[in-house]
Formats: C-alpha cells, sequence, structure tokens
C-alpha cells in the first residue's frame, strides 16, 4: 500500500511540472507577442 501511495504522489506532482512549463512557456509567448506589436507600432511611427 506504502508503494502504491508513493507512486501516485510522484505522478501528481510530475503533472504539477508540466503545468509549470506549460504556464512559464504561454508566458514567455505571451511577452514575445507584445514584444513584437510593441516592435511593429515602433517601427511603423518611425516611416
Amino acid at each position: 500500500m506504502g508503494m502504491k501511495r508513493k507512486q501516485v504522489n510522484s505522478r501528481i506532482s510530475r503533472k504539477n511540472g508540466f503545468a509549470a512549463v506549460e504556464w512559464i512557456m504561454s508566458f514567455f509567448a505571451w511577452g514575445v507577442a507584445e514584444n513584437y506589436v510593441a516592435y511593429l507600432f515602433v517601427s511603423r511611427e518611425k516611416e
């Protein structure tokens, strides 16, 4: 019974790890998108 509980805990922590990676990736993607939009606006104003 003890071994089974350990496996479930590791599975849950692994799932949380994937969620954290997805959150970081989405956060990074949003930052890149915002920087790209800002860059487009600035380059458009210079012309």
